[in-house]
């Protein structure tokens, strides 16, 4: 849940605090030091009602340096070693290795406050941000890492599950946030969003105009990005789509949460008319992105398109359009 009552300190001035009084602003030319007790917080309780209590600050919701991702060909390595162009492991049982078309956010020379969550079994400690998007066996969409309590049971690798068993708070170097075809990750053997809670109002679902629709966070920041993976796959060399800020941040992406944002604070009607919009265009863009899709990694496609074109091309080049003409009558 977004704290409206946050305390943060700029990178410029530590001794400059300004307190917010509104739901903030995702402006990320700020680096914010977290000055909170949530070290306090009891995580390993089971008494709660699995909303998020503690949370709320601004962050851009990452991995840490130390995170581990199987890739294609490489095997494992930490999140600070994974590159644009990888194949990682994700939830995908089909085709298991999904290209990593992009950072979300990429920064390796400051600290984030992560939770770390013990799982039975083997399995290393999960270190990752409070607003990021978790699987639990039990919901049915992804939800904040901060809702998360022990012995709450999270979807894990080659279709596991494994039960929570410990969550401390750790404060660990560099923030990771990449971005799959398919929107999941498999870090450190649990499967991971590759999408964090962006609403001030709801968590799971999306929320419009104080209507909770059945339509999970993921999957609409999913369709949001569409765009970005679009880009990415024809190659466009956009500062706007592939650029990113002095702080990592994507500047689509950040553009996105801030609109989020934005939207959240409009009047009813006017939020419903925008998301109607929002879905006619990503809905537009995941068909491009389905078909550009299609050819790239099916070739035969590309010659059942121009086959199909020249086709429909032929059959129409003869066609004429006749208007009936009125005779005059005498």
């Amino acid at each position: 849940m977004v704290n409206t009552h946050i305390t943060y300190t700029k990178k410029e001035d530590n001794s400059n605090t300004r307190e917010l009084q509104t739901t903030p602003k995702f402006n990320y030319d700020d680096f914010y030091d977290w000055d909170d007790d949530s070290t306090t917080d009891d995580y390993n309780s089971g008494d709660d009602d699995g909303s998020s209590g503690k949370g709320g600050k601004v962050s851009a919701g990452c991995f840490s340096e130390t995170a581990t991702v199987e890739v294609l060909n490489r095997g494992v390595v930490p999140m600070e070693d994974l590159r644009v162009g990888d194949y990682v492991v994700t939830s995908n049982t089909k085709s298991p290795y999904q290209l990593v078309y992009a950072f979300a956010h990429r920064e390796t020379g400051k600290s984030l406050d992560y939770y770390q969550i013990h799982t039975e079994g083997e399995l290393r400690p999960l270190q990752i941000s409070e607003e990021h998007l978790l699987y639990v066996s039990n919901k049915a969409g992804p939800v904040r890492t901060d809702s998360i309590r022990v012995g709450d049971v999270l979807h894990a690798r080659h279709n596991t599950f494994s039960a929570v068993t410990n969550i401390e708070r750790v404060r660990v170097k560099g923030m990771y946030a990449p971005l799959t075809t398919d929107g999941t990750v498999v870090v450190d053997g649990i499967v991971a969003s590759s999408y964090i809670d962006i609403s001030a109002k709801s968590h799971e679902f999306v929320e419009v105009g104080g209507i909770v629709l059945p339509i999970s966070q993921a999957d609409i920041i999913h369709l949001w990005l569409s765009p970005l993976r679009v880009t990415c796959m024809m190659g466009v060399n956009s500062v706007f789509f592939k650029g990113h800020n002095d702080n990592g941040i994507n500047h689509y992406v950040q553009f996105g949460l801030e609109f989020a944002l934005w939207i959240e604070q409009q009047n009813i009607l006017l939020q419903f008319a925008i998301f109607a919009v929002y879905l006619l265009l990503t809905s537009t863009s995941y068909m491009t992105e389905l078909v550009c899709s299609a050819i790239i990694n099916e070739p035969m496609a590309l010659s059942l398109l121009a086959g199909l074109s020249v086709l429909v091309y032929s059959s129409i080049r003869d066609v004429r359009i006749r208007f009936p003409i009125k005779k005059k009558v005498d």
